[in-house]
């Protein structure tokens, strides 16, 4: 997108069938629409490019993004929750030395640079001391051998991040970061997440919270909302406002709508709009990802999931079953996929429709979708038309959005 001059518009609409000709009579500008990519040669093969890009970039072995599941078991349950929470699922010591020696081969392969070791569930912090702990330790020995940077990242409902676990996480000496859900303010929140016992969670979280943020982790706030409860955030934020305040570079917000609620309410969408203006106004507010032209974690070879029983995925947004695993972690560290993995990765660039397609490099149609869904044609086709439509009036009004947060923070 290029915001342009009333007279650059109109000299652009007068040649809109002939743009080769602005190169004798603007020549600046010629060149800045070929060097952006607005006017492409007709022998340029953009869906080949992009492909070479995307490809380097999702077998690149510089960087290896890790998810770990220490237990499938929780010590609360929203009712929203997708996971099968599984009692005393805990991860026997075969998986973990495979995750050792599976680490050691990664930081052994002399290419490389970054690692990121998620912790998800489940609860992760369940099995805080007798699997996390090891795991951290032994990553970040060895990624300090072979001066890898190391960066670790939870999903957790913070209820058992005590102090002795956040001081233990600050004392490490690595970046880390949390991200902690919260359902909206106390009363709304107490009423989807709390003890098997019936006490409340949302004092214990915010105390948690603020003092993890105070020995140097990052959070974002996951605010799960619904139609009923988006305007019950506004208590949150009435909550956690003097304190962002004094931490404004630590903290982020990310709304989302959870899953089973009805969409495209106006009332909602309305609300939405306000905790944002109130967000935008106190710190950072996460982009909501329409302009994020990052594919999905999932269709990375570098990215995956380990499960507490060593079965791989590489999708946190699904049912860890038995049958949709895509392949399995040996004591030894090595892996062995199986042909659903293959089958995803070869699915990735296999539909001539998507690859013909105007938006097929900002289409958000990630593998796992294709894998649940007819792989033989667009998955939108019955409204492509509206579909494409839709992306393309999302990112214009992403953009409109950013820069009046922007303007508002000048």
């Amino acid at each position: 997108m290029m915001v342009c001059a009333l007279e650059t518009f109109k000299l652009l609409e007068s040649h809109r069938e002939n743009p080769n000709a602005l190169s004798g009579i603007h020549p600046e500008l010629y060149r800045c629409l070929t060097d952006r990519k607005f006017l492409v040669p007709d022998e340029t093969d953009e869906t080949a490019e992009l492909i070479a890009s995307i490809e380097k970039s999702e077998t690149s072995d510089t960087h290896f993004s890790i998810t770990i599941n220490p237990t499938m078991d929780c010590n609360l349950a929203c009712w929203y929750c997708y996971e099968d929470h599984l009692h005393d699922s805990r991860m026997p010591i075969e998986v973990l030395n495979g995750i050792r020696n599976m680490l050691r081969n990664i930081c052994d392969n002399g290419k490389t640079r970054s690692l990121s070791l998620g912790f998800f569930g489940g609860e992760p912090l369940l099995e805080f001391k007798s699997r996390v702990v090891p795991i951290i330790l032994e990553a970040r020995t060895l990624c300090g051998e072979k001066q890898i940077v190391l960066n670790l990242d939870f999903t957790s409902n913070a209820v058992l991040l005590t102090r002795d676990k956040a001081d233990f996480l600050h004392d490490t000496g690595l970046p880390v970061r949390f991200q902690i859900p919260f359902d909206g303010g106390r009363e709304m929140h107490d009423t989807v997440k709390k003890m098997k016992n019936g006490r409340p969670t949302y004092d214990l979280t915010l105390d948690n919270l603020k003092y993890a943020v105070e020995q140097g982790i990052r959070v974002t706030v996951r605010c799960n909302y619904t139609n009923q409860s988006v305007a019950s955030f506004h208590g949150l934020l009435d909550d956690l406002l003097p304190f962002f305040e004094k931490h404004k570079d630590s903290m982020t917000f990310s709304l989302h709508q959870v899953w089973q609620d009805e969409r495209n309410c106006e009332e909602t969408n309305d609300a939405v709009r306000s905790l944002e203006k109130r967000i935008n106004a106190i710190v950072h507010a996460d982009p909501s990802g329409v302009l994020n032209d990052v594919r999905c974690y999932a269709d990375r070879r570098n990215a995956f999931v380990v499960n507490y029983n060593g079965d791989l995925y590489q999708c946190t947004a699904r049912k860890f079953a038995p049958e949709d695993r895509e392949g399995v972690l040996h004591e030894d560290g090595t892996i062995e996929h199986n042909e659903r993995y293959r089958t995803r990765m070869a699915s990735r660039f296999s539909n001539p429709e998507c690859m013909e397609c105007a938006i097929y490099p900002i289409c958000k149609t990630c593998t796992q979708k294709r894998l649940e869904r007819e792989q033989g044609h667009c998955l939108w086709s019955a409204e492509k038309e509206q579909y494409i439509e839709d992306v393309v009036r999302s990112r214009i009004a992403e953009l409109y959005r950013l820069a009046a947060v922007r303007t508002a923070k000048s």
